[in-house]
């Protein structure tokens, strides 16, 4: 086998390599927009039941776990919506029209080869570096959102637990009733 075509073989692969590590981009963009949809739907929901039928009866620590969700919810759509920024992927073929001419019009089909490997071993590094900043974005957001669940299940027993004050009973206390 001549050294092109074992050129465009190893060239052909690196292709095939950066075209996995972008779907698998697509893949941690879509589990942090499902992170942040089940993060969302739980903070609402659970919160719109909590409030309408426990507004009286449990204690200010339920109030204040339910202000902690919140604000855990929030540094999980900050955490979301970072690692779902675009990230710039640089293109095989870059550069002036000089630079362009050089490296591929005028060059050999040898040349544009051994130049197309190293352009695409660039674009798999970069890649790579970016996919390893959306894991940990999904991987804080995972554990967010097991925190915000936890926080929910003991909210209600915290609450019953220390029954006084009432949310109620504090708001007339601050306004003098």
């Amino acid at each position: 086998m001549d050294t092109q075509t074992s050129k465009t073989i190893v060239l052909e692969e690196l292709r095939s390599a950066f075209d996995k590590i972008y779907a698998a981009s697509d893949a941690l963009d879509a589990k942090l927009n499902n992170l942040l949809n089940f993060s969302s739907l739980i903070v609402s929901f659970a919160s719109t039941i909590q409030i309408a039928s426990l507004a009286d009866k449990v204690g200010i620590i339920f109030w204040v776990l339910v202000f902690i969700v919140v604000v855990l919810y929030l540094a999980n759509f900050y955490v979301t919506m970072n690692g779902l920024n675009p990230r710039e992927y640089k293109f095989n073929v870059r550069g002036d029209d000089e630079t362009i001419k050089k490296k591929y019009f005028t060059a050999t089909a040898e040349q544009m080869t051994r130049q197309a490997i190293f352009n695409c071993l660039d674009s798999i590094k970069i890649a790579k570096e970016i996919n390893a900043y959306k894991v940990r974005a999904v991987t804080r957001s995972y554990r967010l959102v097991a925190l915000i669940v936890v926080i929910f299940v003991l909210a209600v027993p915290a609450g019953f637990l220390f029954p006084a004050p009432t949310l109620p009973d504090l708001l007339r206390q601050l306004h003098g009733g």
